[in-house]
Parts: structure tokens; sequence; C-alpha cells
């Protein structure tokens, strides 16, 4: 191609070819203004956005993750202080109820009654309540005894062991018992 036809496709006249475009039917082309031109950012301008957001929710997850475990840790260290409480209160249990079937004894009943200064009775009475409303004694009761006292114990003689002085010449550190005379 010549130099004139690579000017009339790219659009500028050139002397000489304009009688030849009015005969075609070309008109010149006409500049319309389509507002200000775009700039075009970077391509790692235009993934900062992007990257701020997956970091963002990254930052949100692994806090969410960190308080999550923290509450689960302090949880678990009460549930340990709870079963140890628990295993204390147990173990309390076990020794009052053991003491309980200890004084529910009978002999350990006994034993409290004469510290009272009750009696064990021979000859107990039932009382039964009959359908009319009245009463039944079942038994022959007799009112219980106290045992004879058991004899006082002998008294013994009080005296005072008398310290003795030591012997004239002999000499003595030791203070006498009972204080210095």
């Amino acid at each position: 191609m010549t130099r004139a036809g690579q000017a009339t496709l790219r659009g500028r006249a050139t002397p000489g070819h304009s009688v030849a475009r009015a005969r075609a039917g070309w008109t010149a082309p006409t500049l319309i203004a389509a507002g200000p031109a775009r700039v075009r950012l970077p391509l790692s301008a235009r993934r900062a956005p992007f990257a701020l957001l997956v970091s963002a929710l990254l930052a949100a997850g692994l806090s969410a993750l960190l308080a999550l475990n923290t509450a689960s840790a302090a949880a678990e260290l009460r549930r340990h202080d709870l079963a140890a409480t628990n295993a204390d209160l147990s173990g309390d249990e076990q020794q009052l109820n053991a003491d309980l079937a200890a004084r529910r004894a009978p002999a350990a009943l006994a034993r409290a009654a004469a510290q009272l200064g009750m009696v064990p009775i021979t000859n107990p009475g039932y009382l039964t309540l009959r359908p009319n409303g009245s009463v039944a004694i079942l038994g022959n009761p007799q009112p219980a005894t106290r045992p004879p006292a058991p004899p006082a114990p002998k008294a013994k003689s009080r005296t005072k062991a008398v310290p003795t002085r030591p012997r004239s010449g002999a000499a003595s550190s030791r203070p006498l018992p009972g204080g210095p005379r």
C-alpha cells in the first residue's frame, strides 16, 4: 500500500484524496465528548479491598476462636473445682452417715439412755386403735424399776507430800518443789 492509502485508512485527509472521498460518500469523523477519562488502577491497587476483607475476616475468626477457647478453659477449671468440692462433700456425707449409724446402734442408744437416767423396761405394753376409735392395751405393762446404784468409790486420802529441806552442809542448786521457802 502506498503512503497516501495508509493516510486514508487512518482517517487522515491528504491533499488530493478529498475529492475521491467525497465521491464515495465518505464524511469526516466527528468527535463526541464521552466524559472524563477513567483512570485505570494498577492490579495490586484493585485487589487491596479484597485482601483487607479477607484479613479482617481472618482476624475476626481467630479472635472468636480465642474467646471460645478461653471460655472453655474457664468452664473446665470451674468444673474441676466443683468436682473436687463434690468429692469432699461426698466424703463428709459418708462420714456423717457412718456416725449416724453408730449413734443409732442399740448399744449406743442404751448407753445414751443410761446417761439420761432412763432404765430398760422388762415387760412392755402395746396400744392398738380399734375401728370404733377405742384403744386396747396388749400385754401386761409394768413400770420400770431403777436398779440399785453402785457403791460409791472409797475416798482416797488427800495428803500432800511435804518437801524436805536439804541437810546442812549439802549444797543444792535446785529449788524446792512448791517454790522457795
